[in-house]
C-alpha cells in the first residue's frame, strides 16, 4: 500500500485492517480530527470499555487510517443492541482508496458476533456523503461537537 497512486490507475491497493491498541489512534485524531483545537482530547471515555475495539490500517509502519468502536446505546433506538463509531480518521493523504470502508467492513462480524443490531456516530456534517454511501442514514437535527457541525448517522447490522 505504500503508493497511493497506483490507485488512480485503476488498481485498488491490498488493504489490511488490523486491530491496534487505543494510543495508536491517537495521533490520527489529534491530526485529522482535531487539529483546529488548541488542546485536544484525543483519549476517549470509552477507549478501554468493555466490547470497544479500535481497528486501523498501516502503510508500512505508519497508521494512516482508524476507528474505534465502543457499545453505547444509539440517540433514539432505546432497546436496540449497539455500537459507536468514534474517531474515524484517514490520513489526507491516503483518502479515497476505500480505507474508511475496509475499516467498516472488517468491524462488522466482529460487532454482530457481539450481538449489535445498530452502529452509529457522530458524524462531521462534511463527512456525511461517506457515512451515507457506505449504509448510514443521518437522523435528528444538526448540533455543534468539538467546534464543528454535526449530525447523527445510524447503519443497521444486516445478519
Amino acid at each position: 500500500m505504500s503508493d497511493p497512486s497506483h490507485h488512480s490507475r485503476g488498481r485498488s491497493p491490498e488493504v489490511v485492517v488490523v486491530e491496534v491498541a487505543p494510543e495508536a489512534t491517537h495521533h490520527l485524531r489529534a491530526t485529522v480530527l482535531r487539529s483546529h483545537l488548541p488542546d485536544p482530547d484525543v483519549d476517549y471515555p470509552a477507549d478501554r470499555a468493555p466490547g470497544s475495539f479500535h481497528l486501523g490500517v498501516r502503510d508500512e509502519d505508519r497508521l494512516v487510517a482508524a476507528a474505534t468502536f465502543s457499545l453505547e446505546p444509539a440517540p433514539g433506538h432505546p432497546g436496540s443492541p449497539a455500537a459507536r463509531l468514534r474517531g474515524m480518521a484517514v490520513d489526507p493523504a491516503h483518502r479515497g482508496l476505500g480505507l474508511g470502508r475496509a475499516l467498516l467492513e472488517a468491524a462488522e462480524p466482529r460487532l454482530r458476533a457481539a450481538g449489535v443490531e445498530l452502529c452509529w456516530a457522530n458524524a462531521r456534517t462534511s463527512a456525511l456523503g461517506f457515512y451515507e454511501a457506505n449504509g448510514f442514514t443521518t437522523e435528528g437535527e444538526e448540533f455543534e461537537s468539538v467546534g464543528l457541525p454535526h449530525r447523527v448517522v445510524v447503519r443497521a447490522l444486516g445478519t
